[in-house]
């Protein structure tokens, strides 16, 4: 159950960075599933200011390790 915890990612994020959900059944989400090359649900993909995934999760996903490298690329962005 992916929900709860995208959820709960885009409740911490609320002030700081943008949550969008991507529904892979419609041609736009089809595009962008493919520019990633996502294959499987549930798949979180964390982009950095340029675009750049710097960290995909398929399957169960881990609240803790999106929420530290949305911390890091902000981090970068700032630098």
């Amino acid at each position: 159950m992916a929900k709860p915890v995208v959820d709960g990612i885009e409740q911490a994020l609320e002030d700081s960075a943008p949550v969008y959900r991507l529904n892979t059944n419609s041609a736009e989400g089809r595009r962008i599933a493919s520019r990633f090359g996502l294959r499987f649900l549930p798949t979180l993909v964390v982009v950095n200011g340029e675009g750049e995934p710097i960290l995909t999760q398929v399957g169960r996903l881990n609240k803790d390790a999106v929420l530290e490298a949305v911390a890091q690329a902000a981090a970068a962005s700032i630098n």
